[in-house]
């Protein structure tokens, strides 16, 4: 039984230090490359604007809670509301990333 627990609560920490490294805290962007700092990641990554395949709707249980970045290689990035700029910078990717028509 305690072993039980014990996976429970190692899985818990796990899952949420996984999420962390996604809920994005800081970033800037300058049209060619997205720079941005997770809770739980410290050192600044770069991704290349050709990399992001799409900024949707990041929805919780209580409604939308903010943008999801998804990456060509499955990762994702969470930018919540709160965020200073978070509503600029999606848009603008969304712009970059369209095709031309």
């Amino acid at each position: 039984m305690a072993a039980w627990i014990m996976l429970i609560a190692l899985f818990g920490a796990v899952s949420t230090i996984w999420f962390w490294k996604r809920i994005v805290i800081e970033f800037s962007y300058d049209g060619e490359a997205l720079r941005l700092r997770t809770l739980g990641a410290p050192e600044m990554q770069t991704r290349a604007i050709q990399e992001i395949v799409e900024v949707g709707d990041w929805r919780g249980r209580g409604g939308s809670q903010g943008y999801k970045i998804r990456f060509r290689d499955g990762q994702k990035a969470y930018l919540q509301f709160g965020v200073p700029n978070a509503d600029r910078l999606a848009g603008q990717i969304r712009r970059d990333i369209r095709p031309s028509l």
